[in-house]
């Protein structure tokens, strides 16, 4: 197949079949793997303790060693932080300065001269940037969680906001961004010895929703749409670059035949050499040996033929 200045042979075709085929066969066999290890760990979602805003229960649940459980409830900063100079108050926030710096660069240009011709020529360029100095940053030191406190970080809080841009002068700038003190949240998570561990969380969702999100097989539609474009990406690559080694062993392989063709038909063609020297030498008794081939082949046909033993 030829496509301008990109061919394709037979050959090459047949060898991308075979990729895709292994491709493939590796593809479902990673699947099943996959598979196998989703529907352990949908087994254990499916058989998971669930608390619907119970303190007591959740309480209770860490105490015993209840195990895995969907939980439901508000999570809260203890101690609360912020900055004089903005308002309210956070369980994190981040300060950064920043300072709008003058930078240089060379530029490259391509242009038309009088005479037609087209040349290059560089320039210097200025341009400004906010740049950035410095940052700070607090955040509580305690959150609770249905009545039960926990360090920070334990279970996370939304992320952090825009508040307010301040600016100290015309090139200094300070710019304020903050996470909230509380919020909806369902956590999946490991209740033993007191605490909580291997926190799972979704923000303002319920928890059947979120069950259905830790259920969901989408990874294995993600796996399959990466492994089909990997697998045409081998097929792509292995047609793109140049398999002459395919041509030179069929054409070794052609040679190796018409060798052994042409060893044969020599073969053949000594063997007959030999059987007439021997038959000739019979019927002659070998007075005729030293005689040139010509003149011996004259002699030979006015001699009558000797007629086989019975």
């Amino acid at each position: 197949m030829d496509f301008g200045d990109f061919t394709i042979t037979k050959r090459e075709i047949i060898f991308s079949i075979v990729i895709i085929a292994i491709m493939l066969t590796l593809g479902f066999i990673i699947h099943g793997s996959i598979d196998n290890a989703m529907m352990l760990k949908h087994q254990e979602y499916n058989t998971a303790l669930r608390i619907e805003n119970d303190a007591d229960m959740f309480n209770y649940g860490m105490s015993t060693n209840v195990g895995n459980a969907y939980v439901h409830g508000t999570v809260s900063a203890v101690d609360t932080v912020s900055y004089p100079e903005v308002k309210g108050e956070y369980s994190y926030i981040k300060r950064v300065k920043e300072k709008y710096t003058q930078h240089t660069r060379t530029v490259t240009e391509t242009y038309t001269d009088a005479n037609g011709n087209v040349r290059t020529r560089t320039r210097t360029e200025t341009y400004w940037t906010w740049d950035h100095v410095k940052t700070w940053s607090e955040h509580s030191k305690k959150i609770t969680f249905l009545g039960a406190e926990f360090n920070y970080g334990k279970i996370d809080l939304p992320g952090a906001s825009h508040i307010d841009t301040q600016y100290e002068s015309s090139r200094i700038r300070y710019i304020y961004s903050g996470a909230p003190i509380k919020a909806d949240v369902v956590i999946y998570a490991d209740l033993r010895n007191n605490t909580i561990n291997d926190v799972q969380q979704y923000f303002n969702v319920t928890i059947e929703e979120a069950h259905k999100r830790m259920t969901s097989k989408a990874g294995l539609v993600v796996f399959w749409v990466i492994w089909v474009l990997l697998t045409g990406g081998a097929v792509f690559g292995f047609i793109y670059i140049d398999n002459n080694w395919l041509e030179d062993r069929r054409k070794s392989h052609n040679e190796h035949i018409c060798d052994r063709g042409y060893s044969r038909k020599q073969k053949s063609h000594s063997q007959f050499l030999q059987q007439s020297h021997k038959r000739d030498s019979t019927r002659t008794g070998g007075k005729l040996a030293n005689l040139p081939r010509r003149l011996r082949r004259a002699v030979l046909v006015r001699l009558p033929r000797q007629k086989p033993k019975a």
